[in-house]
């Protein structure tokens, strides 16, 4: 059986990176409608602590609070971390920006899979296409060492809302911060 160089660069691109990023189960809804967003991370080694913050137009799009015994509004914590670890949790509808912050004194179980760190229900308000950026992501490996941006990459998403009839944009290309 003989690899060709096409053949290993092929196989090695379908690998996928070290992430942290987002996705929306659907990336079309309509006015009034709904859809599940995530917050995951890929192919990381266990974490002691992550902060994350990103922002969205407010005008266009609503988060659903998952915790109503909670103030704000709030993520649903996924299970890497106890729910007692997070000393942030809330979705600034006045800004249109999420922070999510974990820490705790032992590693997670993350298990390098798209392990889901938070996920929320998100209904649109006005017709638009909506990115969601991440302003800022800190990771602190098992050590609790904080990780370089540019060993992982971040993989934004987006939700078109309303019938524009217009094609689904393709998604954000997944980049290291370390090249802004």
């Amino acid at each position: 059986f003989a690899f060709s160089w096409a053949g290993l660069a092929a196989l090695y691109s379908q690998t996928p990176a070290p992430r942290v990023g987002c996705r929306v189960d659907q990336t079309q809804i309509s006015t009034g409608g709904s859809t599940r967003f995530v917050i995951f991370a890929d192919q990381l080694p266990p974490l002691t602590a992550f902060t994350l913050t990103l922002r969205y137009d407010q005008n266009a799009v609503q988060f659903q609070d998952q915790d109503q015994e909670k103030e704000g509004i709030n993520l649903t914590p996924g299970d890497v971390f106890p729910a007692t670890s997070i000393s942030q949790n809330l979705v600034d509808p006045v800004v249109g920006q999420i922070q999510i912050a974990v820490s705790q004194p032992i590693s997670s179980s993350i298990t390098g899979n798209f392990d889901e760190l938070a996920t929320g229900s998100i209904s649109g308000v006005s017709q638009t296409v909506v990115p969601f950026h991440f302003t800022e992501t800190i990771l602190y490996d098992h050590n609790a060492l904080l990780m370089d941006k540019s060993t992982y990459g971040i993989e934004e998403c987006f939700v078109e809302i309303g019938n524009s009839g217009s094609p689904t944009p393709a998604p954000p290309a997944t980049h290291y911060l370390s090249d802004r």
